[in-house]
């Protein structure tokens, strides 16, 4: 009987060890799952706060982007009336430069009718503001 006490009381103890690393393993699992818990609460903290300045930076270059296009179709539309005004300015120059050689035509004409009269020419007999016309 004694050994049979004894061996019993071997096994007692041996559960109560037993229990007792069990309860240590357990408490042990439990500090690395709740550092792990912290240490991804704060993973997910500073992810999100390089999300946000992320956003913030899109958002900036959106803003820029939009005020880039906001002043290339500006510059657009102002080539474009200069372009116009280029265009009216080179028809206008047309005009005057054609102007300017039919004057310049009248003149010689009606100087080269001064210098040589024809009486008989139905020129010479119409007034000088018949002929500019």
């Amino acid at each position: 009987d004694a050994e049979a006490k004894q061996i019993t009381c071997l096994k007692e103890a041996a559960v109560g060890d037993f229990d007792a690393f069990e309860d240590e393993l357990l408490a042990a699992e439990q500090a690395v799952h709740e550092a792990t818990a912290r240490r991804l609460q704060m993973d997910v903290a500073c992810l999100s706060q390089e999300l946000e300045c992320v956003h913030d930076a899109d958002a900036e270059k959106q803003r820029r982007l939009e005020s880039l296009r906001t002043e290339l179709t500006e510059v657009r539309g102002e080539e474009e009336r200069r372009q116009i005004r280029l265009n009216e300015a080179e028809v206008a120059i047309e005009r005057l430069t054609q102007e300017n050689h039919q004057m310049q035509n009248l003149i010689a004409k009606m100087k080269s009718e001064a210098e040589c009269p024809a009486p008989t020419s139905s020129m010479a007999r119409r007034p000088m503001a018949a002929v500019a016309e």
